[in-house]
């Protein structure tokens, strides 16, 4: 992934427009949800904002990413890497995980949320052909209307069982700020309602990174790692290259 250190992080979400002047860009590219901001942003350099299936998020802003700065074929040959490693996390995979059913569930200050199927990983598992609980396949609108979230479901502590699957991929890297989870996962662990759950028991609960809401093919090629680790059986020879 190479060193990421001296990429300045303005925040993609409600963009530090301070910081942004000082970087001097040359071409600025943004959400749809910059609109407000646009003629701040075009000020400070030509403004590009995506207009992308929001069911697809990931794939969607890639494309409109190569496409501003003239990458399309680049963008292709990625989306045809992307679907060969899947390809062989498919054939990797024996008859038992083909039926395996993965939860992912992440872990933030205010508790416990389920990925929903338009996440990054939501995408990914769907197009690998892992089967999800039917409580992680919301669409973006459904989600929305049911959870008061696009992307994310959350789970009360009452409800624990919600979290469970044959495997439970679990992240609890804050993707907000730098806080220490790890008591929150700790008073997770301590719950006895955690002990019960049948992922548990089975010892196939797996602590992953916080690339798994990634939007990107770096985050996308991470993910397909974990699954080519834990997914793929040791004694088939695969091996998945990024």
């Amino acid at each position: 992934m190479g060193n990421l250190e001296s990429i300045e992080d303005i925040n993609s979400f409600s963009p530090n427009l301070e910081k942004l002047l000082r970087l001097k860009p040359d071409l600025i590219l943004g959400y749809r949800s910059h609109q407000n901001i646009y003629p701040l942003l075009s000020h400070i350099a030509p403004t590009v904002l995506a207009t992308f299936d929001p069911l697809t998020p990931w794939k969607g802003f890639l494309a409109f990413t190569a496409d501003a700065l003239g990458k399309t074929q680049s963008a292709q040959q990625i989306m045809a890497n992307y679907y060969a490693r899947l390809a062989q996390v498919k054939a990797g995979m024996g008859r038992e995980r083909q039926t395996t059913v993965v939860s992912v569930c992440m872990l933030r200050e205010s508790g416990l949320f389920l990925l929903q199927k338009a996440t990054l990983a939501g995408v990914i598992l769907n197009d690998a052909g892992i089967k999800r609980p039917s409580n992680q396949l919301f669409d973006v609108q459904t989600s929305l209307r049911k959870f008061g979230y696009s992307l994310f479901s959350p789970v009360s502590g009452e409800l624990l069982h919600e979290i469970d699957g044959d495997i439970l991929f679990l992240f609890v890297q804050d993707i907000v700020g730098d806080r220490d989870l790890n008591p929150a996962l700790k008073q997770l662990k301590a719950s006895p309602l955690w002990s019960k759950l049948k992922v548990v028991q089975k010892n196939q609960v797996f602590i992953v990174g916080v690339y798994w809401v990634g939007n990107g093919p770096i985050s996308a090629n991470r993910v397909i790692d974990d699954l080519f680790q834990y997914l793929v059986k040791q004694s088939s020879g695969l091996v998945g290259s990024s």
